[in-house]
């Protein structure tokens, strides 16, 4: 699998996040002779965790640029059936893996509650004080990646566009109850969201070698050795020919897919660049000229670890932070005059 993670290894600089499935890889290329069926778990992991990494990553970009979108555009993709189902598996996949019943519990009442009805500030603060529930467990669980990013991204369009994201929930089709997204889904879904961001893909080859993912996950279910534990002898095993190919099968696989996100990304970051380069000759207020202000935002907004909601909010969504300290001075000046 040298070609996947040369790949990998190439784009550190601006996806580091991907290096984790490195020592994943050298495991399958390990394993292939004596544990064929390991290498067989290992390509499935690689499978399902690359195509959860994408499906987050491009989803809270999507959700980060509701915001910035003119009100007819966010109406029309909060519309979109597409991005329903999108979010509906971005927050089946969370609630596998955060795994905290009661953020689900909580988070399922809440959707129910919003159904077909105009959301008020109870509402509102309701949902807000849920994902905020939901970062903090994300965090706590050593959860840093894409998931809690596409939790701060919900979070943030909460308090930015408050009638957007109800509808966006309104129209989820989310539940606890419903079927639990499976594994082979989350390929789907990933390649669905590429697609959906550029011509990048061949879609329908890589829609007909869904086939074999499905399979690689039902050889993993039958066999695997890791997840399951097996007795020995095994009945049933796989033998050297058969992990061969599956290793090159996803080898080939994940190279094209994750080569299309790479340059969308890519792409969409050059993009994202030019708009801070202009916006930081605009910037006239320092980060350290209101230590009061971020100090308010810290207590307000804690966040596990070194990073400071203050300084990622100065950082990442500047005009947020400008609009946020008018606000804070002119309370502060109000009070003062009392």
């Amino acid at each position: 699998m040298d070609s996947l993670k040369e790949l990998i290894i190439k784009n550190t600089e601006k996806f580091p996040e991907f290096e984790y499935y490195i020592p994943i890889i050298e495991t399958a290329e390990r394993n292939q002779e004596e544990h064929p069926d390991i290498t067989i778990e290992c390509c499935n992991s690689l499978v399902q965790g690359i195509s959860k990494t994408i499906i987050f990553s491009l989803l809270s970009s999507f959700i980060t640029s509701l915001s910035k979108l003119p009100k007819v555009d966010i109406k029309k993709l909060i519309n979109n059936k597409s991005v329903h189902i999108q979010f509906s598996t971005a927050l089946g996949i969370l609630e596998k893996d955060v795994g905290d019943s009661v953020f689900f519990d909580l988070i399922e009442k809440a959707f129910q509650s919003l159904q077909n009805k105009k959301p008020n500030n109870n509402d509102i603060n309701k949902i807000g004080s849920i994902f905020k529930e939901a970062i903090k467990i994300s965090q706590e669980k050593g959860m840093d990646g894409e998931e809690v990013q596409f939790l701060i991204a919900c979070e943030k369009l909460i308090c930015d566009e408050k009638t957007s994201f109800f509808e966006l929930i309104q129209n989820s089709s989310f539940s606890l109850n419903q079927k639990p997204t499976s594994e082979d889904a989350n390929f789907k879904q990933a390649i669905k969201l590429l697609s959906d961001h550029g011509d990048i893909l061949e879609i329908d080859f890589i829609r007909a070698c869904q086939t074999l993912i499905n399979k690689i996950s039902n050889f993993r279910n039958d066999r695997g050795d890791i997840s399951h534990g097996r007795e020995v002898p095994k009945l049933l095993k796989s033998d050297i020919n058969l992990s061969r190919l599956i290793v090159e099968i996803t080898e080939s696989l994940l190279r094209y897919t994750l080569a299309s996100f790479f340059i969308l990304d890519l792409e969409k970051k050059a993009q994202e660049f030019e708009v801070t380069e202009v916006k930081e000759e605009e910037i006239i207020i320092g980060y350290e000229e209101n230590l009061e202000f971020n100090d308010f935002l810290d207590e307000e907004y804690p966040l596990d670890g070194k990073l400071l909601y203050s300084q990622a909010l100065y950082t990442l969504y500047y005009e947020d932070y400008e609009i946020r300290l008018q606000a804070f001075l002119d309370e502060q000046a109000i009070l003062n005059e009392e």
